[in-house]
């Protein structure tokens, strides 16, 4: 049962971190080189549900080649 493993999951996702930010925030206050961060880009028919329109897409690319995290 799923809540056998409730322990473990815990314990594996103890020290993990979830931000509600701007991407350019997360990589300032959080970039080092012992973070990885996850980007989930838009579902594909669920662009309405996102504001993609606003993300500098050439900004996005150049702040992730800077990181020194993964």
């Amino acid at each position: 049962m799923i809540f056998d493993c409730l322990g473990e999951f815990a314990e594996r996702f103890g020290d993990v971190v979830v931000e509600n930010l701007d991407w350019a925030d997360v990589f300032e206050k959080c970039d080092s080189e012992d973070t990885v961060f996850y980007c989930a880009s838009p579902y594909v028919d669920c662009e309405d549900y996102y504001l993609v329109n606003t993300i500098g897409h050439e900004a996005l690319v150049d702040g992730l080649a800077g990181l020194e995290g993964d």
